[in-house]
């Protein structure tokens, strides 16, 4: 007999064998969170603060997309109404092409728990707790049964490098340890949006840097990663697409789309490679800085066209 109370609600075959509660899988064709023309406004009257006025952003599986921009521009509220935190003022937001803009909080809370991992800057761990019980919580909260959660928290942690320390509590960890076991417990409920939120801020470069390719590669395993970050460098090294907030809007025209491939015509074969395309008459100080940094990082292995648009197309062998 299955006593398992989330055994209703899990989808069958599940491809993966993951148990826990059941999630709005998007279609290959659709993206995983999109938002249409949201408006968030806080206060009323003269005190009315219009943090997002009118945002179109959408997160597709199997890419990193970067939000970036200076303190105070919308970053967090774009971030909040992506992870369901809160609710927009206008506009509407589809998940997996279901809108979700209508729900009740209580709704709200289960939609979360079932289809979006959170990582954030301050890591929310509990610090009395061993590496696998704080990444059991993610699942028992869905429903998982906890014999499950714990195979899968061990499993997790093995993904995330930290294997050896199933056992040891979360207060004797470094900064970097605590990250990655606040991505193992975003990943348990198997969830097709996972939202990082300035998960670097506190780390020093190499952990910085092995934390974003952790993510990266998360996406490249079916998710959709939305990172929010003030670090423009890890942006541009590991994410698919970035976009620019600035004073409640995305900045689109100042916004790079980087494409990773790989290989190219000049690149030898398998080689991965970057490609930024970038407006110089609407960025030029992102073009300078953007050309640059990748001539300092590729020592020649830069290539720049110029496309039938006037965009400059700048691609970069990776190290």
């Amino acid at each position: 007999m299955n006593t398992d109370p989330a055994a209703s609600t899990r989808p069958q075959g599940d491809p993966k064998g993951h148990s826990g509660a059941a999630r709005d899988a998007p279609r290959a064709e659709e993206p995983v969170i999109a938002l249409h023309g949201v408006r968030k406004t806080y206060g009323a009257g003269e005190n009315a603060v219009d943090a997002l006025k009118g945002v179109d952003f959408e997160a597709r599986a199997d890419r990193m997309t970067a939000i970036v921009g200076p303190s105070g521009s919308g970053k967090s509220t774009l971030l909040n109404l992506i992870g369901s935190l809160d609710e927009p003022t206008a506009g509407r937001i589809s998940f997996a092409g279901r809108d979700i803009t209508s729900m009740s909080e209580r709704e709200r809370t289960r939609f979360r728990a079932r289809n979006i991992g959170f990582v954030f800057q301050f890591l929310n761990l509990l610090p009395g707790l061993t590496c696998e019980q704080n990444v059991m919580l993610g699942g028992v909260i869905v429903g998982m049964a906890p014999r499950e959660a714990r195979r899968r928290a061990a499993e997790l942690l093995e993904t995330v490098g930290l294997g050896d320390k199933r056992r040891a509590t979360a207060r004797k960890l470094s900064g970097g340890q605590m990250q990655r076991v606040a991505i193992a417990r975003a990943l348990i409920n198997d969830a097709p949006l996972l939202l990082a939120d300035e998960p670097t801020g506190n780390l020093d470069e190499r952990n910085a840097d092995e934390i974003t390719a952790l993510l990266r590669d998360h996406a490249s395993d079916g998710r959709a990663v939305v990172l929010v970050t003030h670090n423009n460098d890890l942006a541009e090294r590991y994410a698919d697409e970035i976009k620019v907030v600035r004073d409640g809007l995305i900045q689109d025209e100042q916004s790079a789309t980087v494409q990773r491939t790989k290989s190219s015509a000049d690149s030898g074969p398998g080689t991965p490679s970057m490609r930024f395309e970038i407006d110089p008459a609407e960025d030029p100080d992102r073009m300078i800085t953007g050309i640059a940094l990748a001539i300092a990082r590729h020592a020649g292995g830069v290539r720049l066209r110029l496309t039938e648009d006037g965009r400059i197309s700048m691609e970069a062998d990776e190290s």
